[in-house]
């Protein structure tokens, strides 16, 4: 199991321990002020995709007021510069770091002794909304400008490329969602081995707030808590409970890959439709990875349960309940996933008349582990579920965008709040999938054909929870 203390990035560095030596009053301001912004983020919809952090590559003159850089260098503490000069006594290297852009960078070619730039995007402060192409462009001209005016740092760009991008999906649920369900979320979007950190040293391991996969040379994705982290940073308050969780899921492109995926890196070349028809593509894969991630785990069930019964036969749920929690605690992937994989298994180590009377004995016996221990018991938590009502949301969010463009909406003329609510998996609920689930079988001959009953689900949610 992997256990990872977080690592801060450059932006999280810039705000971190932002009420550091305030009042509480000066403190409770700050929070009420982030507690506000971060509900108008959901007053349209209650997820979002857009883009968050940018790196441009920048072609153009500089020029740079000496005067006004060095007064900006000792006296304003919007910025942090560092600099470097060559045998001549002139700047080869200069590092601009603001609290309200990001970073501007300027470097020397060492082969033809060549200037070349580079500023870094990000939104400050919260940073739960995200935004569109044409809010990147004017992110840009925001961050020219205010080089210009406080740093005296004149740019005049005429070309921009993609150095790396950060696509991210940003949702808000009423309670947080289970350890499992953002592992096999992440799983499916990128299929890749899942790290589990935290931002305590003492946490849970249910409560990991920050999934991760191994960063690749390309592309790199994450799946963590903006509720959580923003207290860590000191933008709200740790001692109160939110009324919801805000939950993020970035994807990095570097230049290359951004290169294969949306055919060019030039930022006039890239619109919001070239965006949402690769995070289509993304998320259906996701889906076709959902399904096999259900297929896998029903193939693992039935092997342990058969090695199982061959041993000890009256007692396979509580010795796969063990075996389930071992390998839960050693890897952080357990082979069942929720409680719906026992109404899928095909037990073919069972006659055939009885298979159906051990299916209902796996889950009646699944039922009663949660009565004697809900705390850690998860069965009934249905996992797979939680992670196809995601992807579901995940496309509606891509059809709002195609609609009304990349990026947080906000309607300030209102106080309503859109909030994801997963619906409560009752036992009758349950009991009522697994029926239908067993007529499934018989009805194509013993046989369920997991893609066509995942894809129906997917399509018709609304239908099967009267709405999400």
């Amino acid at each position: 199991m992997w256990h990872n203390s977080f690592r801060e990035t450059k932006e999280e560095k810039m705000v971190s321990k932002v009420t550091r030596g305030m009042s509480d009053e000066e403190k409770q301001k700050i929070y009420d002020k982030n507690t506000k912004e971060m509900e108008s983020c959901f007053s349209v919809t209650n997820s979002f995709w857009g883009i968050d952090k940018v790196v441009l590559n920048l072609k153009g003159q500089i020029h740079i007021n000496n005067q006004k850089f060095e007064l900006t260098n000792y006296e304003n503490n919007n910025f942090t510069i560092t600099k470097k000069y060559d045998k001549l006594g002139t700047i080869s290297e200069l590092d601009v770091k603001s609290s309200t852009f990001g970073s501007f960078f300027m470097g020397k070619n060492p082969y033809d002794g060549s200037h070349f730039y580079r500023i870094e995007l990000i939104h400050c402060g919260l940073n739960i909304a995200t935004a569109s192409i044409d809010g990147i462009k004017s992110r840009l001209d925001r961050a020219l400008f205010i080089l210009e005016n406080e740093t005296g740092i004149f740019c005049r760009i005429h070309h921009c490329e993609f150095q790396e991008i950060e696509l991210s999906f940003t949702m808000a649920i009423q309670t947080a969602f289970h350890l499992q369900t953002r592992a096999l979320l992440l799983r499916c979007l990128t299929q890749k081995k899942v790290n589990f950190a935290s931002s305590s040293k003492s946490i849970k391991d249910k409560e990991y707030d920050k999934l991760t996969t191994n960063a690749y040379k390309y592309n790199q994705q994450v799946l963590y808590s903006k509720t959580k982290k923003a207290k860590r940073l000191g933008q709200l308050d740790k001692t109160k409970t939110e009324a919801f969780e805000v939950y993020r899921f970035e994807t990095v492109l570097k230049k290359d890959k951004i290169k294969s995926l949306l055919i060019t890196c030039v930022l006039e070349e890239i619109d919001d439709l070239k965006i949402i028809q690769y995070l289509e593509n993304l998320v259906s894969i996701g889906v076709f990875n959902f399904i096999k991630e259900i297929e896998q785990s029903v193939i693992n069930t039935d092997r342990e349960l058969s090695k199982i019964f061959k041993e000890k036969p009256r007692a396979t749920f509580e010795e796969l309940l063990k075996k389930q929690i071992n390998v839960a605690h050693s890897t952080n992937t357990p082979f069942v996933l929720d409680e719906e994989i026992f109404s899928l298994i095909n037990v073919k180590f069972i006659s055939k008349e009885n298979r159906s009377r051990y299916r209902k004995n796996m889950i009646a016996k699944s039922q009663k582990e949660l009565n004697i221990n809900s705390e850690s018991f998860y069965f009934s938590e249905m996992i797979t579920w939680n992670v196809l009502i995601i992807l579901r949301l995940m496309f509606d969010a891509l059809d709002f965008a195609r609609k009304r463009g990349l990026g947080c909406h906000k309607d300030n003329n209102t106080k309503v709040l859109h909030v994801v609510q997963i619906p409560p998996f009752s036992k009758a609920f349950r009991n009522e999938i697994y029926s239908l689930n067993n007529k499934l079988r018989r009805k194509h001959h013993y046989k369920i054909d997991l893609y066509e009953l995942i894809l129906n689900r997917l399509l018709n949610l609304e239908e099967l929870f009267n709405g999400f």
